[in-house]
């Protein structure tokens, strides 16, 4: 029975590490790590110890910690910004009555929906959230007036190629503000791999995701100051509690640490010839046109329905509607773009994958003759 419902609800993923599609694949060896943890008990404490040094070597940073997801580290990384290791307080949030400072700043630019929105993962802390600026612009006079309010604990910068950022500062004027005011400056990050950048720039603490570019399990990575990560492993004793890091999260990050460096020279190669095989299959078609795309594991393209036959909603429905389904990234399909992450298809689901676009394609093109 679980083989078959993974049978019939599987897709061929070329959207990337969504979670909306069971987020990233795993290498064998992190499956086996994940399976021998699974099988076993551990001082958990003992455990999360090592992972924390393991993570903090890593990633440069004072110290390291975990929990199961980065939606859940955001609220993890605010309540500690509240509460610290007060346990009393740690104990009473959400509810933040006699907290000097209460409050996380967030521009509203960087109010990200990822499924939920940045705002309410930190609200479900107890913060209030301080918003500034516009939804696509944002002063510098304005974060500094902001960052001058006495009830703030902290301050969060959203890193993700779905902002449109030229009307928000940038993340050193960010962090050189947060500075100069002493508030805590969050930097979250999800989709990459390290953190050395965010911290070298001065970012007191950097969440990440295991499983987006590192290639492990669901599980969210924070580093940074060694009194921010002792204050969001005291939040396990609060809010944090339904986002606690399980055993096999834990040894499936730290074999995807392991193997990182490793496997990232394979992931380039790889990426590299399944790039070129795409671009040439979609450089045949008229009314394809290529467009720049925000990381380099991502093709991005739009759709001239009068040269093509078809519509970028029509395509993507057409894959979606496939044997097995195909899903790509259709977010901005009703203004004819489309988008193809090349990251988390293993190499047969890849050339299932391209085989139905070229199909879809090629339909679209016989249709529109």
């Amino acid at each position: 029975m679980p083989e078959q419902a993974l049978e019939r609800a599987e897709i061929v993923n070329l959207a990337g590490p969504r979670t909306v599609f069971g987020a990233a694949t795993t290498s064998p060896r992190v499956a086996a790590a994940v399976a021998r943890a699974l099988r076993g008990s551990y001082d958990m404490e003992r455990l999360l110890d090592l992972a924390g040094r393991r993570l903090a070597a890593f990633h440069e940073a004072e110290a390291g910690f975990l929990t199961h997801c980065t939606a859940g580290s955001l609220t993890v990384a605010a309540a500690a910004c509240l509460a610290g290791t007060d346990m009393a307080a740690v104990r009473r949030l959400p509810d933040t009555s006699g907290l000097a400072r209460d409050r996380i700043l967030l521009m509203r630019g960087h109010d990200v929906d990822f499924g939920g929105l940045v705002s309410q993962a930190l609200r479900t802390s107890g913060a209030g959230i301080l918003a500034v600026g516009g939804v696509n612009r944002c002063s510098e006079a304005e974060l500094d007036a902001a960052l001058a309010d006495p009830r703030l604990a902290g301050a969060l910068f959203v890193v993700s190629p779905g902002i449109e950022s030229d009307g928000l500062p940038d993340l050193p004027p960010f962090l050189r503000l947060c500075r100069r005011h002493g508030v805590p400056a969050i930097v979250d990050a999800a989709h990459l791999a390290s953190a050395v950048p965010f911290l070298d720039a001065g970012a007191d603490l950097v969440l990440l995701s295991a499983q987006k570019a590192l290639g492990g399990p669901t599980a969210g990575i924070l580093v940074g100051r060694a009194d921010l990560i002792t204050a969001c492993r005291a939040q396990m004793a609060g809010v944090g509690r339904p986002v606690k890091p399980t055993k096999e999260a834990v040894a499936g990050v730290l074999a995807a640490l392991d193997a990182f460096p490793a496997e990232a020279g394979l992931r380039d190669r790889r990426l590299a010839r399944r790039r070129a095989r795409l671009l040439r299959l979609l450089r045949r078609f008229p009314g394809i046109a290529l467009l720049p795309a925000p990381e380099e594991t991502r093709v991005r393209f739009s759709v001239d329905t009068a040269r093509l036959g078809r519509g970028a909603g029509d395509i993507a429905s057409a894959l979606a509607a496939g044997r097995p389904p195909v899903r790509l990234r259709d977010d901005r399909a009703s203004s004819g773009i489309l988008e193809i992450d090349l990251s988390v298809a293993s190499p047969r689901a890849f050339s299932l994958g391209l085989a139905a676009l070229r199909a879809a394609l090629e339909d679209a093109r016989r249709g529109g003759s």
